[in-house]
């Protein structure tokens, strides 16, 4: 989503691939903390697929729920605040 330009710098990309390694190695290696993600993913799954079936099917909706998505903090959504959908 975005321009190459972006990522000149491939800090974004490394933190990533660190937080996808961090994340593997507690899955693997403790189960509280196992639980703990399956929890938060299935939480996630959730929140899609209640919101995103108010937007258009397809790319264009996948863009607009993003953008949407993208303008709740964590507090609120822990808290179950959603903005309005438009």
């Amino acid at each position: 989503m975005h321009p190459g330009r972006f990522y000149e710098d491939a800090n974004f990309p490394r933190i990533l691939q660190a937080a996808e390694k961090t994340l593997v190695f507690l899955a693997e290696e403790d189960g509280h903390y196992a639980g703990w993600l399956a929890m938060t993913m299935l939480l996630v799954h959730d929140i899609v697929e209640v919101t995103r079936v108010q937007f258009p099917p397809g790319q264009v909706g996948d863009v607009a729920w993003i953008a949407w998505a993208c303008q709740h903090g964590i507090r609120d959504v822990k808290q179950g605040k959603f903005r309005q959908i438009p």
